[in-house]
């Protein structure tokens, strides 16, 4: 995954500037590491930590996990802070004639038979977990892609 995770980020941080000015990045789902070593080579006066969980943190679970997790990242969060996630969005209707798409289509089977729970999501299942009371985020938007993997902020506060 890391050679996944180098490309993919790479091309988030040539659009995404939503790591500008912080001043902590807290990486849940970090693998080997990939995304924050290159978040903190670029915001050097960005303070890195490293949370250790699986490498997808959506993908791979069902909505009361996904809800459990955001309502914890929402506690933690100061006021004006908010959770950026990096994951393929699911179109709502597949384009055969797309290969990205046939392929987010793919994966999204793939999870269904090998996680319990684990999918692919839809744009509207993204704004539904960010805006569920359990979790309690104010807004949510979809920023730049990065080939078939969108950045998401789930924003405490508006």
């Amino acid at each position: 995954m890391s050679d996944h995770s180098t490309i993919v980020t790479k091309k988030i941080l040539e659009t995404y500037k939503g790591f500008e000015g912080l001043e902590t990045v807290v990486d849940v789902g970090d693998g080997a590491g990939t995304l924050l070593n290159m978040i903190i080579s670029k915001y050097p006066n960005t303070k890195g930590i490293s949370f250790d969980l699986p490498h997808w943190v959506f993908h791979n679970w069902s909505e009361e996990h996904c809800l459990k997790f955001l309502n914890n990242c929402h506690e933690a969060l100061p006021e004006d802070r908010k959770v950026i996630v990096v994951e393929t969005i699911l179109p709502v209707f597949p384009e055969t004639a797309n290969a990205t798409t046939v392929g987010i289509f793919q994966v999204d089977c793939l999870m269904l038979a090998h996680c319990t729970g684990g999918k692919e999501r839809t744009y509207g299942d993204f704004e539904a977990l960010a805006m569920a009371m359990r979790a309690g985020f104010a807004g949510f938007r979809v920023v730049p892609r990065a080939y078939n993997n969108w950045v998401m902020e789930f924003c405490k506060k508006m």
